[in-house]
């Protein structure tokens, strides 16, 4: 279903993935009929198979995105990480220091 991805509070510190953006362009068809030869009654996967056809292969619209989401996602965990272990965890109070107790 359309919609927001990944939302996320305003301070940056967690981000909600909603989607699998992780999928292939297949992996949802092959779940799709997987269930419907097990005789599950799983609804058709909304704007997802060209024309709501599942005899035609999906659209794989979001592979730059997701690519892009974690590659960017990768580079902040690195960029955010100590190389001392032993600083890692006042990196984390740090972090969870600058989060206002409301936002």
């Amino acid at each position: 279903t359309p919609g927001p991805a990944c939302p996320q509070p305003r301070y940056f510190h967690e981000i909600y993935v909603t989607g699998h953006l992780e999928y292939g362009r297949d992996t949802l068809a092959e779940e799709y009929e997987r269930d419907r030869e097990k005789g599950v009654d799983v609804p058709l996967p909304k704007n997802y198979f060209p024309n709501n056809d599942p005899m035609r292969q999906p659209e794989f619209t979001w592979r730059a995105h997701a690519n892009l989401l974690y590659r960017n996602w990768l580079d902040w965990c690195y960029q955010m990480t100590s190389f001392k272990r032993e600083e890692i965890p006042s990196t984390i109070r740090e972090l969870h220091d600058k989060i206002p107790q409301k936002f």
